[in-house]
């Protein structure tokens, strides 16, 4: 990358890795790049409006979403949508939390936000906010979230303050027929601030009790 960066937020779209703000040890950043891995080259694109990190940034329809996080001072609940054919960022309607270290996701045309005891999703084409439903079981920062199998999985996260926060191990879906989240199969080690993805596979075996 042309800047280091820590903090920051990653996204797919297209045939490019979108890597914007973080921090580069000295200052806050709002600069995004993208890269080509056909190239293998990194190509600097227009900054967001906010400098930010400790936010998502996720895609929808072709264009991306920069979603709360903290300019260093206090959380944010500001997003923006970054179109790549104008290479042009707008304002969105705003989160109603502030929140950072948060868990979102793009699943059926709707941006999932889970993250403060509550799950919130945003209807990009009406440009606007819901809640629906409590969140999951405990208060976690630093968590993953993903979908699998038609469901919303949260994966460990960092309960408590600083002073005597711990990492966890849980891992719990949303079911969107009862709307309620339920717990699955917790991990073997407690974790916090760490990524989780999923790799398609005929003969990959359930990580959690559906």
């Amino acid at each position: 990358m042309k800047y280091p960066r820590q903090g920051c937020a990653v996204a797919v779209l297209d045939r490019f890795l979108y890597v914007a703000g973080g921090h580069d040890g000295n200052n806050y950043l709002n600069t995004m790049e993208k890269y080509c891995i056909e190239t293998n080259q990194w190509h600097e694109v227009s900054p967001m409006k906010t400098k930010q990190f400790r936010f998502n940034l996720v895609e929808h329809n072709r264009k991306l979403y920069a979603l709360g996080g903290s300019d260093g001072n206090k959380y944010l609940n500001t997003v923006e949508c970054y179109d790549p054919e104008k290479d042009l960022w707008e304002y969105k309607a705003n989160m109603t939390n502030y929140c950072g270290w948060y868990g979102a996701v793009n699943f059926q045309n709707r941006i999932y936000v889970v993250g403060y005891k509550q799950c919130k999703v945003y209807n990009p084409e009406k440009d606007r906010w819901e809640k629906i439903s409590n969140g999951p079981s405990e208060y976690k920062m630093g968590r993953s979230l993903l979908v699998f199998k038609g469901k919303l999985i949260v994966i460990g996260g960092r309960i408590g303050e600083i002073q005597e926060c711990k990492c966890v191990s849980t891992v719990e879906y949303y079911d969107f027929i009862d709307r309620v989240w339920k717990a699955g199969n917790n991990m073997k080690i407690p974790r916090c601030y760490h990524a989780a993805a999923v790799i398609p596979s005929q003969s990959s075996t359930d990580f959690f009790n559906l």
